[in-house]
């Protein structure tokens, strides 16, 4: 038998490999998107502390009431009763409105209405910060409309007072900020990744031959995994790709045989199948958060994301990915992104293959 149909019997002989390489990419990809399957986060549980008790303040408690970002399961009239169901997590937000709140709305004195927001959960306390602020200022207008009209203004002239500015907002191609399209393109990389990792590196320790082969044949099963899990995404989970998939995937290929190199020094210098996967478990999450895609590349120290690109190849790949996956155009700068990967590739390559003669010579001395 020729040496590929060799490596392709090792590989498929053993279950354990196509359970990590195929099924578990596929099994985790509807899992996670079923998870963020839901576009807005609606129904936040607030609590409303009215303390003017005036028609005014019940139609603002009446406007979030309305709303179907929020869900009112407390009224009180007690601002520390506030502060403890929102520390408990009995409500993200709390809404408190003065006294005096109508007459001194209405007598132009100025008066405050509050909010007190869970900020410890990111994506509800945006959510629910964006919709109250765009109801107070609503109610804002209202009431310096009426004001004006008061003062003998025309009830046209008042609205054109208030709303000297007005701008519009176009939010291309994610128009609803979802988070299946913020998570997901990512997540199935860091998936992919960290399973091509966990299987080669084992069969790597366990045999050093034909090593291109074997890369080879990891590679394409990975590629293959990636392609099917681009497929649920736009086909099942309702995550609409713009970019093509074949390329996409093409481009994955590059990025898996460019941590081919890293795999064989993780390899290498572990020599042992437990502490290697191990180790590549324990990086899938500082790679992922210092990738510039939970948090952007620009606001990173310089030093440390010349560390990350000097030791984790995700931050050449994985945001611009992302960005062709759900725009269908590359961001600027991932040509020279992408010239780094391959010299990281490489590097690592030559780096892994060096330290893995060291560790066969010292074993046989």
């Amino acid at each position: 038998m020729t040496p590929f149909i060799v490596e392709l019997k090792k590989f498929f002989s053993v279950p354990k490999n196509l359970v990590f390489m195929i099924l578990g990419p596929l099994a985790l990809t509807l899992f996670f998107g079923y998870v963020f399957s839901n576009d807005y986060v609606n129904g936040i549980p607030i609590a409303v502390c009215d303390m003017d008790g005036s028609a005014l303040s019940r139609s603002v408690s009446e406007l979030f009431s309305n709303d179907d970002r929020y869900e009112i399961i407390y009224y009180t009239h007690d601002l520390e009763s506030i502060k403890e169901l929102v520390d408990t997590k009995q409500v993200y937000m709390g809404l408190v409105i003065p006294k005096n709140f109508q007459k001194d709305m209405k007598s132009k004195k100025g008066t405050t209405a509050a909010l007190m927001v869970d900020g410890t959960n990111i994506a509800i306390a945006n959510n629910a910060v964006a919709t109250a602020s765009e109801i107070l200022n609503t109610i804002n207008a209202g009431v310096n409309i009426q004001f004006l009209s008061g003062k003998g203004t025309p009830e046209r002239l008042s609205e054109n007072y208030v709303k000297l500015f007005a701008f519009n907002t176009r939010i291309l191609w994610d128009q609803k900020l979802s988070y299946r399209y913020y998570i997901m393109p990512g997540m199935v990389l860091v998936l992919i990744q960290q399973l091509f990792l966990s299987v080669f590196v084992i069969n790597y320790i366990k045999d050093q031959e034909n090593v291109i082969l074997k890369a080879l044949i990891h590679i394409v099963t990975g590629m293959f995994s990636y392609r099917i899990c681009l497929l649920l995404l736009n086909e099942i989970l309702n995550v609409k790709l713009l970019g093509h998939v074949g390329i996409a995937t093409a481009i994955l290929g590059v990025y898996l045989v460019c941590l081919t190199g890293m795999g064989m020094t993780i390899g290498a210098l572990t020599r042992n199948s437990l502490r290697a996967t191990q180790f590549c478990m324990m990086m899938s999450l500082p790679t992922f958060l210092t990738a510039g895609y939970v948090w952007p590349m620009f606001k990173m120290p310089a030093i440390t994301t010349w560390i990350v690109k000097l030791f984790w190849p995700l931050i050449y790949m994985v945001s611009p990915l992302r960005d062709y996956l759900i725009k269908g155009s590359f961001p600027a700068e991932f040509r020279n992104g992408f010239i780094q990967l391959l010299v990281f590739g490489a590097f690592w390559l030559m780096m892994g293959r060096w330290i893995s003669k060291k560790r066969l010579l010292t074993k046989e001395a």
